[in-house]
């Protein structure tokens, strides 16, 4: 099995946020020596290991395990209870046909076209992202999103 480095399996703000909330548990001087070993479960354990490290132990709010291929990410979809990081993953997912997928990008495609042209999600308040996702969502147990 091929190992791969943290760094390039997560994004810059996921594998931050690692670092500061493993330094915020243990301090800085102890950092040094458990965050190789954290870094390694990441790295080569399993999904559930990895989900049990950023939401059990470190309390990360803003990073997601794919309940599928075990990738962390932090923006894919929250599918009835489980996450999936890709349009592939959250096909495999128990119970998703062809024709709900096509449903869910439906809604992905109707958030985006609440922005205006050149403004990226970050742009907007929390106010008017709940607002989008209020009147797009209404009946959705699916849909896609940015955890931060």
């Amino acid at each position: 099995m091929e190992q791969k480095k943290l760094e390039s399996m997560v994004s810059q703000h996921c594998y931050d946020e690692i670092v500061a909330k493993l330094k915020e548990q243990v301090g800085e001087e102890a950092f040094l020596y458990i965050f190789p070993a954290v870094k390694k479960a990441l790295e080569e354990g399993s999904g559930k290991v990895r989900e049990e490290i950023l939401t059990g132990w470190l309390e990360i709010d803003s990073c997601r395990v794919c309940s599928e291929c075990g990738k962390i990410m932090q923006e894919g979809w929250y599918n009835m209870g489980k996450y999936a990081c890709s349009d592939e993953c959250v096909m495999k997912q128990d119970g998703i046909t062809k024709e709900e997928f096509d449903r869910y990008q439906i809604y992905k495609a109707t958030i985006e076209a609440q922005l205006e042209e050149g403004q990226n999600i970050e742009d907007l308040t929390k106010e008017e992202i709940d607002q989008i996702l209020e009147s797009v969502l209404e009946d959705c147990d699916a849909y896609y999103t940015e955890w931060r």
